[in-house]
């Protein structure tokens, strides 16, 4: 495993894999890494990128969570996106304020984003969220409530 995730993570069958975003028909893209087959006939080899995949209702997975990994840094709130090997990591400011987040040493990359490389060491309250998106879909059929981001 790698860290930090920013990753969909499916379970399908006793198959653990990664997983695209959800389509519009209910259907999400599964894949795993490897030569060596999983114990489903319905995932398929991609000799090119050395992967198997597949695609499926989103209902026929076991398991289907996004996890995205934060920390603090200099008291703001960011997403942890790479630690190079330099003990470096790339962070997102995820606050509301981009004076504050200019304020905390991070760069406008784009409008409304900003971001930074900083040591390991200075992140503090490092964590991951897990939202289980099967849930939601529950949710939303049981209570006819909109799923929500």
């Amino acid at each position: 495993m790698t860290y930090p995730r920013n990753e969909v993570v499916a379970v399908l069958a006793g198959v653990t894999c990664r997983a695209g975003a959800v389509r519009p028909d209910g259907t999400v893209r599964l894949s795993r890494k490897g030569p060596t087959p999983p114990n489903d006939p319905r995932f398929s080899y991609d000799e090119k990128w050395d992967l198997w995949e597949t695609v499926v209702p989103v209902d026929a997975c076991d398991l289907l969570v996004e996890i995205n990994s934060f920390a603090r840094y200099r008291g703001a709130p960011c997403q942890v996106m790479s630690i190079g090997d330099d003990g470096r990591a790339l962070v997102y400011y995820t606050g509301d304020n981009g004076a504050e987040a200019e304020k905390n040493g991070f760069e406008q990359t784009d409008p409304g984003t900003y971001s930074t490389i900083v040591p390991v060491g200075e992140l503090f309250d490092y964590h991951e969220i897990h939202r289980d998106l099967l849930f939601e879909r529950w949710r939303a059929r049981s209570f006819g409530e909109a799923v929500h981001r």
